[in-house]
């Protein structure tokens, strides 16, 4: 009664984040109320203060249904929010391979087209999170995409799926991605540490005394190895073909990343 009257479907409310209606009804997967906002007009992309656009939100809670309305009526699939994390990736994140599955299925836009997130990266940002968060299902789902390359690493984290699975100990997703082609010698992203003598500048791979036994036993040639099970942002091992860098412990925060996961 109150669209009939004249209210506006748009209408930003004072929850998560300055929510609009159409936001929290997708959030909370209520169809029939995303229909009708839908229906009087309400902006498909609108989004939260950090951002997140209902496609995202709708997708990270697993509503598929409410994911495939939002898309018909012209939710963009690369559309980010502040830091830059797509519908794409929080399906990935939260483990919703229906969602996933769903959205690859969709018209994305041409590589490169007006700097838009292309398929491509997209999929690839989802591998690195399905790693770090240890789905397997979905992981597998995307290597076996002609897009995803498994020792490439995203544009957002800078990590390799590997780099992503063994920071977070999943030793399993670990076993996935070597068996893939996994190389344990490719490194994430350079990150700039400091020690007693001033700042350098150096390539790491970060892996877990746990998973380190298993690559070991692939004949990978690893030398010099420093294990740990502390969270990241103390020692770690530092893998390499031939040599090893191996930098001091650092404190939190210090080496670019954040602490526990990715």
């Amino acid at each position: 009664m109150l669209l009939l009257g004249g209210a506006s479907p748009d209408h930003v409310t004072e929850i998560r984040g300055n929510s609009p209606l159409l936001c929290l009804y997708a959030y909370e997967g209520l169809v029939e109320m995303v229909s009708l906002l839908l229906e009087f007009g309400a902006n498909c992309n609108a989004t939260t203060n950090n951002g997140v656009s209902a496609l995202s939100l709708a997708a990270e809670r697993g509503h598929c249904d409410v994911v495939r309305q939002l898309v018909q009526h012209g939710a963009r699939l690369s559309q980010v929010d502040n830091g830059g994390s797509s519908a794409l990736l929080y399906a990935s994140q939260a483990g919703n391979l229906n969602v996933v599955g769903y959205l690859l299925s969709c018209d994305w836009p041409t590589d490169g087209f007006d700097g838009e997130l292309s398929l491509a990266e997209a999929a690839q940002q989802a591998l690195i999170v399905a790693a770090g968060q240890g789905h397997a299902q979905i992981l597998e789902f995307l290597l076996d995409m002609a897009e995803v390359r498994v020792n490439l690493s995203d544009s957002l984290r800078g990590h390799t799926a590997l780099t992503a699975a063994a920071t977070a100990g999943h030793l399993e997703i670990c076993r996935i991605l070597v068996h893939r082609g996994a190389n344990v010698a490719v490194t994430n992203l350079k990150v700039i540490y400091k020690d007693d003598q001033g700042f350098f500048m150096i390539h790491f791979v970060l892996i877990f005394i746990d998973v380190f036994v298993f690559i070991s036993k692939t004949g990978h040639d690893c030398f010099n190895l420093r294990c740990t099970r502390r969270t990241l942002g103390s020692g770690r091992v530092v893998v390499a073909r031939s040599g090893s860098i191996r930098g001091p412990g650092r404190r939190n925060g210090e080496d670019g990343l954040n602490g526990g996961g990715i």
